[in-house]
């Protein structure tokens, strides 16, 4: 009967060591809960978010050594341009044995996504959208000239990427041609590692370089090209990327501390008892 009692009461003692690691653990779990909420929060990736949406006109890649840019704006106010006029038109002299080049900037100014947590962080977004006509293959126009073009997301709020995203590296698989086609390039996925500080929960300005390049190597006469324009259509899409992924979840120094505690206090109080 002494046997059952004391087997009871070491029992009892487990019971109650075991209650209490799983008290201070549960408060630990709440505390790192919280924690890993607030860095789901910062990603911006899980927040509910709305995609951004901006239409661009048609415009001109000029040649000739002529370079323009192009302002366009997420809330409908008129584009801008500066240098060349790249929503105006050119006609251009192509001379035997020459190279004709230029290249037009694209800034697209947008409001940033609407998170449901003010002051969140989102540090990637993914660009989707359709180009027309773009020669990113050499085409060619007449005997003995081929045109060539590029296109490339340079920059965030100015500050250049340290990778530009080159539109040819995200045409579909097995494309071949792009004269006189529209394409829909695969997601484009910009995120901190291209642009150090961005946050694009917040009102920001994404420019893309457009360079064309005509090239005369075998023609034996001038002869004069019209430019025509270039289209994205019919919009530019962005929406939240996924966020890197997060390190392997390491136990808490604290939480492995409580845990050798509560097994020594177990195996001591069976010790005692059993000297008793």
């Amino acid at each position: 009967m002494l046997g059952l009692i004391i087997q009871c009461d070491i029992v009892g003692e487990i019971f109650s060591a075991w209650f209490l690691i799983m008290k201070y653990m549960s408060l630990m779990v709440c505390g790192v809960l919280l924690m890993a909420g607030g860095s789901l929060r910062s990603l911006g990736a899980t927040e509910s978010t709305s995609p951004l949406m901006v239409s661009v006109p048609d415009f001109l890649i000029p040649l000739g050594g002529q370079s323009g840019s192009l302002d366009v704006y997420y809330d409908g106010r008129p584009a801008e341009t500066s240098g060349f006029d790249v929503l105006g038109s050119q006609r251009v002299v192509i001379r035997p044995n020459s190279v004709s080049a230029g290249m037009v900037t694209l800034n697209l100014h947008l409001p940033g996504f609407l998170l449901n947590e003010p002051g969140s962080l989102i540090e990637s977004a993914s660009l989707k959208f359709t180009v027309r006509d773009l020669d990113f293959f050499p085409d060619l126009i007449a005997p003995g000239v081929t045109l060539r073009e590029t296109a490339s997301v340079t920059a965030v709020n100015g500050v250049a990427l340290v990778n530009p995203l080159k539109f040819a590296d995200y045409l579909p698989t097995g494309t071949r041609v792009t004269d006189n086609k529209e394409i829909a390039l695969n997601s484009i996925l910009i995120s901190q590692i291209n642009a150090p500080g961005v946050n694009f929960a917040e009102p920001f300005v994404l420019t893309f370089t457009f360079e064309a390049t005509v090239t005369s190597g075998g023609s034996t006469r001038p002869f004069e090209i019209v430019n025509a324009p270039e289209s994205i259509a019919p919009n530019i899409r962005l929406e939240v990327g996924p966020g890197p992924p997060g390190p392997p979840p390491v136990p808490e120094p604290t939480t492995l501390a409580l845990l050798g505690l509560g097994a020594a206090m177990v195996a001591w109080r069976i010790a005692r008892r059993q000297k008793v």
